[in-house]
């Protein structure tokens, strides 16, 4: 039975691989050809003097990927290239294979490959997080609260998006739906957490000191002011402030240029006027889904609903926000759908969602589509009422009586 088992499993999986190998050759976005110039930076002048350099909003553990990259080009004989995408595709299948090991549920697992297929068909580094996190998720689930974070730590130390997630991980470890409960806190659970965090982070003071944290401080600069282009209502992100970005080139086209055959264009910058009520909206709704889960009971079910929704109110709401930076809602909603079955559907709709937003505005390999609308309307303005109208679904499921709230299986 075990052998016919692998028969009917062998040419998913094999199909599943050429896939992987199809996105090898695609030229990625202009992010690609940034690790590149990285790479070579690090190559003449080492690795912590590109870091300061640099001055981005990457955090250091990319950039440490990155260099060992070209160790590894330098070492073989093979090409920056080769090793670069290999990285990537390594990424890809890990994240893959440590999501199958926690939750066993092919379906899901391979939804979630597909999904990061094309984020690495476009030459992000995504995946070199997405591993991290998805380990810390199924240490979490396990009650490794140290290992959980000291995971969870690196991965927000190899892109700043998972730190969405950080006040929800914190009111999970202390557990508690009412101050009056302070009596009941674990505080060698929460010690764990602690300990496992600080390692992580005392490991990159002692071997990079401030620099290693820097980029984390570009990253909350979504206001743009200090010059870490961050200062874009959207970077391609389809949600609210693209539906600004093709309002503002409708009302005001002298300033922000017209509509291009009907589509918009992504604006580098706009003033802070604009943002704040955005940024407002964004603050208020995300502290009011974190004081929602302060007063929820603390499983991994009601965790992963309440970050996956915190997350998305920020990639909805708040400016700054790239076309990639949705990934890490489906990261959340994938390991929810494990849990519950019941979040299958708006599992498949994130994951559709942040393919999408790549493939729209890129195709699966950063050459683009060819296209931007369908019977004259701007697909990117269709998906983005599509994505804050599924958010306000989601946001509203909040209201809505649990049948059995203690219910968590899937996951042993």
């Amino acid at each position: 039975m075990r052998s016919k088992a692998w028969l009917f499993s062998a040419p998913p999986l094999l199909m599943l691989g050429m896939l992987s190998i199809s996105v090898y050759n695609a030229p990625g976005t202009g992010d690609f050809g940034v690790w590149f110039e990285w790479i070579n930076l690090m190559k003449s002048q080492g690795f912590y003097a590109t870091l300061v350099q640099i001055n981005d909003n990457y955090p250091p553990f990319s950039l440490m990927l990155l260099d060992a990259v070209l160790h590894l080009s330098q070492w073989t004989g093979l090409s920056i290239f080769f090793w670069l995408k290999t990285s990537l595709l390594v990424g890809l299948l890990s994240t893959t294979a440590v999501f199958y090991g926690w939750t066993r549920n092919r379906g899901l697992a391979i939804g979630l490959y597909l999904a990061l297929l094309v984020n690495v068909g476009c030459g992000y580094l995504d995946v070199y997080w997405t591993v991290s996190l998805v380990a810390a998720l199924w240490a979490l689930h396990r009650n490794n609260f140290a290992l959980a974070a000291a995971l969870y730590t690196l991965s927000v130390m190899t892109k700043p998006q998972p730190i969405l997630a950080a006040p929800f991980m914190a009111l999970y470890a202390l557990n508690i739906c009412s101050w009056r409960d302070y009596a009941t806190i674990d505080w060698k659970r929460v010690g764990k957490a602690a300990a496992g965090c600080l390692a992580v982070l005392g490991l990159f003071t002692l071997r990079l000191g401030w620099a290693a944290f820097a980029p984390l401080v570009n990253a909350m600069d979504t206001t743009g002011q200090h010059g870490y282009s961050n200062a874009t209502p959207s970077g391609n992100s389809f949600n609210a402030n693209w539906i600004l970005t093709h309002a503002l080139h409708v009302w005001n086209p002298a300033q922000f240029g017209p509509l291009d055959h009907g589509a918009a264009s992504y604006i580098p910058s706009i003033g802070l006027a604009w943002q704040l009520p955005f940024k407002t909206a964004f603050a208020g709704l995300f502290l009011y889904v974190l004081y929602r889960f302060f007063r929820e009971e603390k499983t991994m079910k009601s965790l992963l609903q309440y970050s996956a929704l915190g997350a998305l109110t920020c990639v909805m709401f708040n400016t700054g926000m790239h076309e990639n930076h949705l990934y890490v809602v489906p990261l959340l909603t994938v390991g929810l759908a494990a849990i519950d079955d019941r979040f299958w559907g708006l599992n498949a709709f994130w994951l559709t969602a942040s393919t999408l937003n790549l493939a729209i505005i890129y195709g699966i390999g950063g050459s683009g589509i060819g296209y931007s609308r369908v019977a004259g309307i701007d697909l990117a303005l269709v998906f983005s009422l599509a994505n804050i109208s599924i958010y306000a679904v989601s946001l509203a499921s909040m209201f809505a009586p649990q049948e059995n709230p203690n219910r968590d299986h899937g996951l042993m």
